[in-house]
């Protein structure tokens, strides 16, 4: 272009407008070059006003605000239940750091910017997995009162009908799971793309089976010609008695999906049946052989007729205590006749319950427990010590459990308490001399 050419008036504008243009590219390099530093205008992080701060006064300003995660599980009635991961009490030195929302922004439109609510998705500090155990102590999933075990769908009575019981997924997770999402979700924080929640839903135990698996096809239809049969139960040349509908299917049971007798109500019925007929004719009904036939015959699809014997003497039971299953069986003839949930003795708490082999030394009904701090009545006392008055089996009526782990925190005082339901048999059951053996 000839500038010489051009009026001066003409010329003079127009420097000024290349001027004015240079002027505004400078301020608009400046400002793009100004907010590669610093937060644009209308920015807020966490709800904090970062605007024209530096990503240094940012991450002070954001100290305010302590970083966490929200662990989200289910209740046990399938509620949402939150429990809060707070990051800066496990490790006291970690802070956001605000670093990819700053390289992140629109620098170039930092004239005209919009309003914008960030969240800080990016963590700095020390860190050690190690430390999350003992920070989620309290959370819900750990508490077992507060856990429904995942149950898999399976056949069942119901009204003298088989029928297929739907599955339940329940709310257990292991805790080794919960250590390793809340590292994963940690881990990104530290990576830049960390989240606030972190739901656990999808990491629960499940079932295994449902109600429409293909194994259960025609089962029930096929179990039930076991409830519609009849076993009949000669007793003597002139007195049977017959088992069928509720009879029958109370005495039977679902284990692993296959039919059974329920060991607890064939229990019960043959206890039932030996104190009616007891001593008939000087005779003792055989109990380990009903036992036998019975858990044969019930589970039967076709009718069934058992004779019971009689015989001069009762078979010698034995008696065995499993202190780890918490629980007592009573064998006839190497046949199960009864087992029994029982809370023993802890020796870290109180007396050991001695273990080894005994035999029975004393039975006596409506006897006292005494000792320095305690006077207990109970309705059957079979004591195996060598002197029978130690250590034994008996009753409880303080209890309303027995079983499982109640004898950690809640252990007897050396003796073997059991239901009184049990040890009603099991006093009629045993003699003196009866064997008696306590193992782990």
């Amino acid at each position: 272009m000839n500038f010489k050419n051009i009026p001066q008036n003409k010329l003079k504008r127009l420097i000024a407008i290349l001027a004015g243009c240079l002027l505004a590219a400078i301020i608009y390099l400046g400002g793009i070059l100004y907010y590669s530093s610093h937060f644009l205008p209308k920015t807020f992080i966490n709800e904090i006003d970062v605007s024209n701060k530096t990503l240094a006064q940012t991450n002070e300003l954001l100290k305010e605000v302590s970083p966490y995660i929200d662990v989200l599980e289910i209740g046990k009635n399938g509620e949402e239940v939150k429990d809060r991961f707070d990051l800066r009490e496990m490790e006291d030195d970690i802070v956001y750091d605000a670093s990819v929302l700053l390289n992140g922004q629109d620098k170039m439109n930092w004239l005209f910017p919009e309003e914008q609510h960030l969240i800080c998705n990016k963590i700095d500090g020390s860190y050690t997995k190690a430390r999350i155990k003992s920070f989620i102590q309290d959370f819900y999933f750990l508490k077992k009162e507060n856990l429904t075990e995942p149950q898999d769908a399976t056949l069942a009575i119901e009204n003298n009908k088989v029928i297929v019981k739907d599955a339940v997924d329940g709310n257990k997770i292991d805790e080794k799971t919960v250590i390793n999402k809340i590292d994963e979700a940690i881990r990104a924080y530290f990576d830049g793309n960390g989240s606030p929640v972190l739901d656990l839903s999808e990491s629960y135990e499940k079932p295994t089976l449902r109600q429409d698996d293909p194994s259960f096809e025609g089962k029930a239809e096929a179990y039930q010609k076991a409830l519609e049969k009849t076993v009949t139960v000669n007793i003597t040349e002139d007195k049977n008695e017959v088992l069928k509908g509720t009879s029958l299917s109370d005495l039977l049971k679902f284990e692993n999906n296959e039919l059974t007798a329920n060991q607890d109500k064939l229990t019960q019925y043959i206890y039932d049946l030996y104190t009616e007929h007891k001593n008939d004719e000087r005779t003792y009904l055989d109990r380990s052989a009903l036992q036998t036939s019975l858990h044969d015959a019930l589970p039967s699809l076709k009718d069934e007729t058992i004779n019971v014997e009689w015989i001069p003497s009762q078979h010698q039971g034995r008696i065995e205590v499993e202190i780890l299953k918490q629980t007592l069986y009573y064998y006839e003839n190497d046949v199960l006749m009864l087992s029994s949930p029982i809370v023993s003795g802890n020796g870290e708490i109180t007396d050991e319950t001695p273990h080894g082999e005994f035999y029975i030394r004393k039975m006596s009904t409506d006897s006292y427990l005494m000792g320095r701090d305690y006077l207990e009545h109970v309705d059957f006392w079979i004591g195996f010590d060598p002197s029978g008055r130690v250590y034994g089996l008996h009753d409880a009526s303080w209890r309303d459990e027995f079983g499982e782990e109640i004898y950690l925190s809640d252990p007897s005082r050396g003796c073997v308490n059991m239901p009184t339901d049990k040890i009603t048999i099991l006093f009629d059951y045993a003699d003196v001399g009866t064997e008696i053996v306590v193992h782990d």
